[in-house]
């Protein structure tokens, strides 16, 4: 309820803006980062020690840090009806 309600009031207020945000800029929106909070599909990633950089940006992997999950695959249909529910329950069918 607390983020959706975070979605409504940003929406409510930039709707006077001329132009729209970018896919980038929807607060909340389709975002995979949103969908794995909601469900964290489990089912498909992977456990592994995070890897470290190097200076010149090379994976360094001393397997000593501390877990990630990586995930091979997310679901996008679950993500997208998400985000259509939420414009339904804000804006009408």
């Amino acid at each position: 309820k607390y983020l959706f309600r975070q979605l409504v009031d940003y929406n409510n207020a930039v709707a006077n803006r001329n132009h729209w945000s970018t896919g980038e800029g929807w607060c909340l929106g389709d975002s995979p980062s949103i969908g794995l909070l909601l469900n964290d599909h489990g089912y498909c990633c992977e456990t592994h020690p995070a890897p470290l950089f190097s200076e010149d940006m090379y994976y360094i992997h001393d397997q000593k840090n501390r877990p990630i999950r990586i995930y091979q695959e997310i679901d996008a249909r679950f993500v997208l009806e998400d985000f259509y529910a939420k414009l339904a329950l804000n804006y009408g069918k």
